[in-house]
């Protein structure tokens, strides 16, 4: 599996970024120079279907997972946190099973079925011949009529994905939020952390569930925190890791 993965070598923790569905390596590009990050390894890569990487005959989560751990081991660091948004969140609890992470960050990543009522839920119900043919290409078109900055960055990545991917991984991601295995599987874990965008009212369905699991907001921004407020986001992202 060759991904696309933009790297910096600059210590022992990497941190590994997962972007969320329609998007790309892109999302993270300012992390590279946040000045908070700059004696971290940071790997920020697009998963198959996406961005520049190439398609899977099934895009899966669990597909998503295996590729992200072969392209870990292949970088041989001695610590690795993950910093995982939307879609990527799921993925990166299924990672979280087979490496041993120093941190694990959920960046509004999909733990239960309400997180799938945006896009992927409504993408699943839609037959994969009506999907790849018409409804990939006018959701394209929808978020380029946006104003909003977020949705203009995702403008700019979603046009760039493979049609069936996206329908696959699509279901896939609501099968595993419905199961509610994903919430299970992150409150099992140690070291982690659930950042949003924006007051608690986004985000006021699932708050109650995390069980004191230690949450951070991140001023002036929405679903897509390292987009509107980048400098807001690598703060909260380098003082979640840099703790022991």
């Amino acid at each position: 599996m060759n991904l696309a993965a933009t790297q910096r070598r600059s210590g022992d923790h990497l941190i590994v970024f997962m972007h969320g569905i329609g998007c790309a390596k892109e999302s993270y590009a300012e992390a590279f120079d946040a000045a908070e990050l700059k004696d971290f390894s940071l790997c920020a890569f697009d998963f198959p279907g996406h961005g520049e990487s190439l398609s899977l005959r099934e895009n899966s989560v669990e597909a998503y997972a295996d590729a992200s751990v072969e392209l870990i081991d292949s970088m041989g660091a001695r610590r690795v946190s993950v910093v995982a948004h939307s879609m990527g969140g799921a993925v990166g609890l299924l990672v979280a099973q087979k490496v041993d992470l120093a941190w694990f960050v959920n960046v509004e990543g999909n733990l239960v079925a309400e997180d799938c009522a945006l896009v992927s839920g409504k993408t699943a119900r839609m037959s994969f011949d009506m999907f790849t043919t018409t409804g990939f290409y006018r959701f394209a078109e929808r978020l380029k009529q946006s104003p909003r900055k977020d949705v203009q960055a995702w403008a700019q990545w979603y046009p760039r994905c493979d049609p069936a991917a996206i329908h696959q991984i699509s279901q896939s991601l609501v099968e595993w939020s419905d199961s509610g295995r994903l919430l299970e599987m992150f409150l099992a874990m140690d070291n982690k952390a659930y950042v949003y965008g924006g007051e608690e009212e986004r985000v006021e369905y699932l708050l109650p569930m995390l069980k004191g699991v230690p949450a951070y907001s991140v001023p002036d921004s929405g679903h897509f925190a390292m987009v509107d407020n980048p400098a807001g986001f690598y703060d909260a992202i380098a003082a979640i890791v840099s703790s022991e």
